[in-house]
Formats: structure tokens, sequence, C-alpha cells
């Protein structure tokens, strides 16, 4: 589990849950996709995360028109969000932590 914080002011929290890593290769482009439930105790919901040359992040509750995630994006805000994870993905897969839950 990966914890971010996101700012000081109480419940910027978010907590990034993988349960799935993946190595791909696709056109010539290996990245990263890795997939988990992201939250911050009032929400909680699936995201895949590909970090590679460029990155990505689809959150499942958006792309599949719920509309619980839009609490979530103006309490923390989506860009933030999806910066926060591309860093923590990148972060740890720097360090050969993904590889090794990967195995």
């Amino acid at each position: 589990m990966l914890v971010m914080t996101l700012g000081e002011q109480s419940g910027e929290t978010i907590y990034f849950d993988i349960h799935h890593l993946e190595w791909r290769q696709e056109r010539d482009k290996p990245h990263w996709a890795v997939s988990g439930l992201l939250g911050d105790g009032w929400y909680e919901g699936e995201v895949l995360v590909e970090v590679g040359e460029k990155s990505e992040v689809t959150f499942a509750d958006e792309w599949l028109g719920r509309p619980q995630i839009g609490e979530l994006f103006q309490r923390l805000g989506r860009e933030r969000l999806r910066e926060a994870l591309v860093t923590a993905v990148r972060h740890v897969s720097s360090h050969g932590e993904l590889s090794a839950w990967a195995a």
C-alpha cells in the first residue's frame, strides 16, 4: 500500500492499495500498469496507473460515469490526485519495488 499526503490540511492523505501489477510492452514502449484501490477514508474506488515514457491514470468510477468520485475530486482535485499517483508509482518503480511486488 502506498500512502500519500497531498497537503497539510486535514483529510488530504490518500492511499493506493495495489492489487495487480503488469509489465506491458506495447508498441516498443514498455511500462508498468498498476491497478488498485484509491481511497481517502470517505471514498474508495478502482484506479489504473500506467507509468512509462508516458503516464496515464484511469479512475474507474469516472470512466463508468459514477458520480461518487466527483466528491473526491472536489475535496482533493483531480489533477492533484493524478499527479500524486503517477509520482508515487514512478518512485517505487525507479527503486525496483514494483518488480519485487510483481514476483
